[in-house]
């Protein structure tokens, strides 16, 4: 069940969002974290507050980085 945010709501906002793989990627993902002993928090190298989307999107478009979170607060 979707429930959106009223704020979502009352401001009129889009969001887009997509889901680029398999299940059976997930459980190649899994097994590789398991077997190198990583935890998923590590992938996580970089996290920014929504006003500074832009500064994360030209950090990422580097291919530097790990995951890149937009944190909503």
């Amino acid at each position: 069940m979707i429930n959106p945010s009223p704020q979502m709501l009352h401001k009129q906002l889009t969001v887009v969002g997509s889901w680029v793989f398999g299940l059976w990627e997930l459980k190649e993902l899994v097994d590789f974290l398991v077997w190198h002993r990583l935890h998923p928090d590590t992938m996580v190298t970089h996290r920014f507050p929504l006003e500074q989307i832009a500064e994360a999107f030209r950090l990422f478009d580097q291919g530097k980085t790990g995951k890149v979170m937009i944190e909503w607060t």
